[in-house]
C-alpha cells in the first residue's frame, strides 16, 4: 500500500467517524427533544387537571352556599 493510499484511507476513516458522531448526536438530540416534549405535555395536562379540579370544587362550594342560604331563608320564612 502506498503512502497516498494510506492517507486516503485515513481521510475516509476520519470522515466516517465524523459522520458517525453527527448521526449519534442527532439521534441523542431527537431523544432529548422527544423526552422534553413529553415533560411539557405532562406538565400541561397536570396544570389543566388541577385547574379543572379547583374549578369543580369552587362550583360545588358555591352550590352548597346557595343551598344553605335558601334553606336559611326557608326557615326564616315561617
Amino acid at each position: 500500500m502506498t503512502r497516498r493510499n494510506s492517507g486516503l484511507i485515513r481521510l475516509l476513516l476520519s470522515t466516517l467517524w465524523i459522520l458517525l458522531g453527527v448521526v449519534a448526536f442527532l439521534s441523542l438530540a431527537r431523544v432529548f427533544i422527544w423526552s422534553l416534549s413529553w415533560y411539557f405535555i405532562r406538565t400541561a395536562l397536570a396544570i389543566g387537571l388541577a385547574y379543572y379540579v379547583m374549578d369543580r370544587v369552587r362550583r360545588l362550594r358555591q352550590v352548597q352556599r346557595l343551598r344553605v342560604l335558601t334553606f336559611r331563608a326557608w326557615l326564616e320564612e315561617d
